[in-house]
């Protein structure tokens, strides 16, 4: 009896296995689903990079040479024009020193031969005054005698630099006394009374007395170079030929005797005193025009020297923070060589490596998440590298720039870890990426329906690393099963819990 019931129940059971066999034709699938959801959508791409300051900039010595001292330290806050470091001087003052005493010597001895043909040009003047003859001959010698004399103290005046020394001033004294002494057979008026000088003078026509007045020296305080050539010589040798000329002019025009009217307008048009220069002239700086090529030599040895002195001293060029300092004293620092390195640490940058396939979706203006060992802050793109870099193992990347907004200070160096933002939609459908199928004909979705997978073709968006945009083809919370590669649409499936 009981060997038939259980015989009887194995044939049930076998009836049961088989009929579910038959009305399910395939075993469940067991599936994972996500929701459809709703919201902000963002594409973003995961980079690296580091901080660095806003602005940097590395100061090089622009001369070789042993570091005398190092004014800065790492950490150290500058103003523009502080000082860096400095090199030793010894040598570079030393040929200061020479160029100077060079200069010095130079302008002596060119100084003590300007009073020399002082000296010359007196005398020459001297002897080609002419000679009294009679009172009013003698007048007239005497008025161009004196102008004479003004001239060559003009020429002493153009003589006396800046820097002449006692000797060379003596020289040109000694050559104004004896132009004097050689002059004064023609200074002094002749010895004639006064009651005769008086009737000479009443019979002088009107015209005659006004030539004769034209004739006197003028004011001290005048100007009494005359000739354009006298005031743009531009060696002691033209100065010479011009105060000779001027010279041999005045002769000519003088009265040459008695029988000859000295009071003549033609005589008397010849004036050696000098006419006050038109005040739109230009100023003429007689040292500079007589200056040699001796002096201009030694001037540029003197400026030469002064830039190389100055050139051992590097200040910086700009506000901000000492990074890094690669000089010690002591040492010899090669000429171009980084030395120190300042930055702008009141505005950081963020240098990020961002894939070559991402690059292309990267532009100026869009948001960055920041965070660098727990520092967090935002931030936007301001600069796209213009090449691309390989990395280590060759994969290949560019670099963008990203300003942070305020807050997010990380050390100088720091490692930053970045999320751009490169595209976002509002109050929008997404899921998954894994939920999405694409095939031949286009991208598919599986939604998980009384236990039954349901394929059903969507349009995609935006993409992420992690989620798709559902454009159409889903609605808000409906579930879909994640990578439905192996389904069939119909086929059976049991959500794994």
């Amino acid at each position: 009896m009981k060997k038939g019931l259980t015989i009887a129940f194995c044939l049930l059971a076998a009836a049961a296995i088989t009929l579910g066999v038959l009305t399910s034709g395939t075993p469940a699938t067991v599936v994972k689903t996500a929701e459809v959801s709703v919201g902000d959508f963002e594409y973003t791409a995961e980079v690296s990079g580091e901080a660095s300051a806003g602005e940097l900039y590395t100061a090089m010595p622009a001369v070789s040479g042993r570091v005398a001292r190092v004014y800065v330290a790492e950490g150290q806050r500058i103003r523009k024009g502080d000082k860096l470091f400095s090199f030793d001087e010894t040598d570079t003052r030393n040929a200061l020193k020479q160029a100077q005493y060079e200069l010095d010597a130079t302008l002596a001895a060119e100084e003590l031969n300007k009073a020399e043909l002082v000296e010359q040009e007196a005398v020459a003047v001297m002897a080609m005054a002419p000679e009294p003859e009679s009172m009013v001959s003698a007048r007239l010698a005497a008025a161009q005698a004196n102008s004479f004399e003004q001239l060559a103290q003009d020429v002493i005046a153009q003589a006396q630099g800046p820097g002449v020394d006692l000797g060379v001033l003596n020289k040109a004294v000694e050559a104004m006394a004896l132009f004097r002494e050689a002059a004064s057979d023609v200074l002094p008026l002749p010895d004639i009374p006064v009651g005769e000088q008086e009737a000479l003078t009443d019979m002088m026509e009107p015209d005659d007395e006004a030539a004769l007045a034209g004739m006197l020296p003028p004011p001290a305080d005048a100007s009494f170079i005359e000739d354009a050539a006298l005031v743009g010589a531009s060696d002691s040798q033209s100065l010479q030929e011009a105060m000779m000329e001027r010279a041999e002019t005045l002769a000519e025009n003088a009265p040459a005797s008695s029988e000859a009217s000295p009071m003549s307008p033609e005589a008397a048009s010849v004036n050696p005193v000098a006419a006050p220069a038109s005040p739109d002239a230009a100023p003429v700086n007689p040292a500079a025009a007589l200056e040699s090529p001796e002096v201009a030599l030694c001037r540029e040895k003197v400026r030469q020297a002064e830039e190389a002195l100055n050139r051992l001293t590097m200040t910086s060029a700009m506000d901000g923070e000492v990074l890094g300092v690669a000089l010690r004293e002591g040492e010899i620092a090669a000429a171009g060589s980084g030395a120190v390195v300042i930055g702008d640490t009141d505005r950081m940058l963020v240098t990020l490596r961002v894939p070559e396939y991402e690059l292309k979706n990267v532009e100026v203006g869009q948001r960055v998440r920041l965070d660098s060992n727990g520092i967090a802050g935002t931030g936007k793109v301001v600069k796209r590298g213009a090449a691309l870099m390989s990395g280590t193992y060759g994969e290949v990347f560019g670099s963008i720039e990203v300003e942070p907004d305020a807050g997010f200070a990380p050390l100088t160096g720091a490692s930053v870890e970045a999320e751009i933002i490169l595209d976002e939609s509002s109050d929008t459908l997404y899921v998954p990426r894994e939920c999405v199928v694409t095939e031949e004909d286009g991208r598919y979705v599986y939604a998980c329906e009384d236990g039954k997978a349901k394929k059903k073709p969507v349009t995609t968006g935006l993409e992420s690393d992690y989620f798709i945009e559902l454009l159409s083809g889903a609605v808000a919370g409906e579930v879909l099963i994640i990578a439905p590669f192996d389904l069939m649409d119909g086929g059976a499936v049991t959500v794994e819990m």
